[in-house]
């Protein structure tokens, strides 16, 4: 796999993760979910400076459990196409 189509897979696999994000205002999937490329790695994270709450949607809070579990369905989505990928490859070989 080129470098090119590293980064070309690294964002299907944000872009799947990012379906699993909360979106009731939609500032944490659209504006605080991102990614990055770095060599042969491939880091998706939460940029807390613009979506500080993460971590309480992540964990709830007294008042709302409604987004507990988030980030694990998240990464659940993102490993689908992981597999996705891989099994393709194997395939072909």
């Amino acid at each position: 796999m080129t470098n090119y189509e590293f980064k070309i897979f690294c964002f299907k696999v944000w872009q799947r993760a990012n379906k699993k994000m909360p979106r009731d205002t939609g500032n944490l999937a659209d504006n605080s979910f991102k990614s990055n490329v770095n060599g042969d790695e491939c880091e998706m994270y939460i940029d807390l400076d613009i979506a500080p709450y993460g971590v309480y949607l992540e964990d709830g809070t007294p008042t709302s459990s409604k987004h507990v579990g988030f980030w694990e369905r998240c990464i659940s989505e993102a490993v689908k196409e992981i597999a996705i990928e891989y099994y393709a490859k194997v395939e072909e070989s």
